[in-house]
């Protein structure tokens, strides 16, 4: 090499140790990228560990009340939504794949104490109605024992009196009237309180059994697990009827968010990731579907026909199925686009400062409309159309003047809301879309509580 070097002439030399500074600059280049990225993620994670996940920023010109706080198997998805008329006992019968059993002898029933209140209810005999009660004689009587959610449990006795006519011999009993299933020894608001205990209080069943001890009721814990499945199966009219009502909106958000659910094959101390995607109509209606996946078949699947707006985060599986299927219109959201920047606000924090004034003003726009559609409109025309393009432009003109690399935060941030121009312009020509999709965000909460 040093051999080489000697029989260099003096430009030649000058342009090898050229060469080798413009290489040792890019290494170095690439280092700091690699640095700076590795740094940023770690902050990430500290963020999300330790640190505040709100949004919230006070420009210095904005008083606080002007500052937004941005705050195993797929389901099978309902074919169609049963006829009005139809009972829950037709649901039980004919809508179960698989009966789970519910007998006494394998659950080992239900017995109280003696702490247990008990409430007698007489049922009343139809086939005696207008009947002498001189007739009548009482030969029998027999109790049905149901557990309801009376503060804090109780025991519903149904009294069933078999009596004899005097004069003709005819003996009568009336029926035990119909549980939510044959052989249920529980009451509707017990079922009810087993569900809302779990799912909305997270009240685990094996609590739930132990509160059941504590005041005297001796169930069978494999038993509530199984009200527990029976009554999730009878609530898959309500599943379906929800979703039937969400494809009818003109406007759908739509979401994903990961969830651990199952073991991973052959490995008990892992668990897989799957995902719900919560999908909320323009009645405030919200359905989650489950789903092992994140592929963007789903959507296809469960979206189906759905003619309207489809306002969802950038992932491109639903800007992808807008763009295949006619009628179907796919809207970005503006706080998404927001979350880029702030995450580039160390960065370049002036330019991320001038941005954030103008997304302000897109959100103040919102809250001053509140509710009126036609004020809305009005303003998102004179105000909010302006302040876009503003945007836009700015955007641009800051890209093209730009030397930083393309995986610094601040650039990140602008190819994701230039790429998604047209789908954060849609909201300005149609005051029914949100500006967002943050409401589908209060669902993801629900979600995360649950896990």
């Amino acid at each position: 090499m040093q051999t080489q070097l000697q029989r260099m002439s003096k430009a030649e030399l000058v342009s090898f140790v050229l060469q080798q500074q413009a290489a040792q600059a890019e290494v170095e280049r690439k280092q700091s990228d690699t640095i700076a990225s590795l740094e940023r993620h770690i902050k990430w994670l500290s963020n999300i560990a330790l640190g505040s996940r709100s949004e919230r920023r006070v420009l210095d010109h904005l008083d606080a009340e002007g500052q937004l706080l941005l705050s195993g198997m797929m389901l099978e998805l309902p074919k169609e939504v049963p006829p009005a008329d139809t009972t829950v006992v037709d649901l039980d019968k004919k809508g179960r794949k698989k009966k789970t059993k519910v007998d006494d002898k394998t659950t080992g029933g239900i017995r109280f104490k003696d702490n247990v209140p008990v409430i007698e209810v007489k049922v009343e005999n139809p086939l005696l109605a207008g009947a002498d009660p001189a007739k009548l004689t009482v030969i029998e009587t027999r109790h049905s024992d149901r557990i309801v959610a009376l503060p804090p449990f109780a025991v519903l006795r149904m009294v069933l009196e078999t009596t004899k006519n005097k004069v003709t011999g005819e003996i009568s009993r009336p029926k035990v009237p119909s549980g939510i299933w044959d052989q249920c020894c529980a009451d509707v608001s017990f079922l009810a309180k087993l569900v809302v205990d779990k799912y909305q209080f997270h009240q685990p069943l094996y609590r739930q059994h132990q509160e059941l001890q504590q005041k005297g009721v001796e169930i069978h814990r494999g038993t509530i697990s199984r009200y527990i499945h029976r009554a999730a199966e009878l609530l898959d009219p309500i599943y379906g009827s929800l979703l039937s009502s969400i494809l009818k909106s003109k406007v759908i958000s739509m979401d994903e968010t990961p969830v651990k659910a199952g073991h991973q094959d052959g490995k008990t101390d892992k668990t897989k990731k799957a995902f719900y995607w919560p999908i909320y109509g323009d009645q405030d209606e919200i359905y989650f579907l489950f789903s092992p996946t994140r592929s963007g078949k789903v959507v296809k699947d469960v979206l189906g026909a759905f003619q309207g707006t489809l306002l969802s985060d950038g992932y491109d599986a639903y800007e992808t199925f807008a763009n295949k299927v006619e009628g179907v219109t796919w809207a970005a959201c503006w706080a998404h686009v927001r979350r880029k920047f702030i995450e580039a606000e160390n960065h370049e924090p002036d330019k991320v400062k001038k941005l954030l004034v103008w997304m302000q003003t897109l959100y103040k726009v919102e809250k001053n409309a509140g509710d009126d559609r036609k004020l809305r409109e009005r303003l998102r025309s004179e105000v909010s159309t302006e302040v876009v393009d503003e945007i836009f432009t700015y955007l641009n003109q800051v890209y093209a003047e730009s030397r930083l690399p393309q995986t610094s935060p601040f650039i990140i941030a602008i190819n994701y809301a230039l790429e998604r121009t047209d789908g954060l312009r849609v909201f300005l020509s149609d005051p029914a879309v949100p500006i967002d999709n943050n409401h589908v965000y209060a669902a993801r909460g629900i979600i995360r509580e649950s896990a």
